[in-house]
């Protein structure tokens, strides 16, 4: 079942693809010319989440005042999973409880689920204190990189109703220890891919939070990961024969999924647009694209996806269950 909501004027969704491309797109620019060794693909992810949320607010002194703590919890949480990630017990359990307290105070519900995804990407980057500290920085860079984004391309539009609203301590509690027994499967499994376990919970949980339709969605993206996996394999092959300087679509690529979410609000065209393209742009990061091994990312990140939708179709009971609607 195909999750859609509903249907926007194209001002909106225009204004958020410019504010979210521009944000990234200079942030990549900070993070080559800067040469931030670890600062990795994590920056660039928090400065186009932020973008994403922060162009829904046309006031611009409102905007700075979410961002600092939005960068400091986005900080704070990939500095404890980089400290953690020799101690596997402290790995699952400190920054699921510390999920559970961004979840609950920080405002916003799609706010604080785009800055825990920002902290669990440091999964895929160095562990240890040092590279978490170069990590932090770059969080902090990107501060300005969004106002700017956001200060050009904003909605001249009131926030939208329930924009502020947060997570019940109940509701952040249930996620949080979705995210630690996450974790603890990742580990437990060693699983390559297992942070997209705790990513799936995140994204369906941040695309679900305002409609409730958890179930929809993450019956979507467990068809439109592997679907969005299989055409960036297919697209990376064309590069070897045509030219690798296309790679650059791939911007273009990720801003046009999160056109469709917002304009249709479907999110399994989302999924597959962006999976295909934040996929290969991981892999492109490290530097050499020929290190893309497909078949065992799509295996292990498919069977992670696999896991993450069941353990959120069980939040999704629990929900039904307490009459939570």
């Amino acid at each position: 079942m195909v999750f859609r909501g509903e249907f926007v004027p194209v001002s909106g969704p225009w204004h958020h693809v410019m504010a979210l491309l521009t944000a990234a797109l200079l942030m990549a620019f900070c993070w080559s010319f800067l040469r931030l060794p670890d600062a990795n693909l994590l920056m660039v992810a928090f400065c186009f989440l932020s973008a994403s949320v922060l162009y829904q607010v046309p006031d611009g002194r409102k905007r700075f005042r979410l961002l600092l703590p939005m960068a400091f919890c986005a900080m704070s949480l990939q500095f404890l999973i980089g400290i953690c990630r020799e101690e596997k017990w402290l790995l699952a359990v400190l920054p699921a409880l510390a999920s559970a307290g961004i979840m609950r105070f920080l405002p916003g519900k799609v706010t604080s689920c785009s800055m825990c995804i920002a902290g669990y990407l440091a999964f895929f980057a160095p562990g240890s204190w040092l590279p978490a500290a170069d990590r932090a920085f770059g969080i902090a860079l990107g501060i300005p990189v969004v106002l700017l984004a956001t200060a050009i391309f904003h909605s001249h539009q009131p926030e939208p109703d329930g924009f502020y609203g947060r997570f019940s301590m109940k509701e952040a509690l249930d996620l949080g220890f979705l995210l630690g027994v996450g974790t603890w499967l990742a580990e437990s499994l060693k699983m390559g891919q297992g942070a997209w376990i705790m990513l799936t919970i995140l994204f369906v949980c941040q695309f679900s939070c305002g409609s409730g339709r958890y179930a929809d969605a993450s019956l979507d993206r467990i068809i439109a990961t592997p679907l969005g996996l299989f055409l960036g394999g297919l697209f990376l092959g064309c590069l070897a024969f045509f030219d690798y300087r296309f790679i650059y679509l791939l911007f273009p690529f990720g801003a046009f999924s999160f056109y469709l979410l917002n304009r249709k609000g479907d999110f399994f065209w989302f999924t597959v647009f962006f999976m295909m393209a934040f996929s290969l742009y991981a892999d492109w990061s490290t530097g050499d694209v020929r290190r893309f091994h497909f078949i065992q990312l799509l295996a292990q990140r498919s069977a992670a996806t696999l896991i993450g939708t069941v353990l959120i179709f069980f939040y999704d009971g629990m929900r039904k269950g307490e009459g939570i609607a």
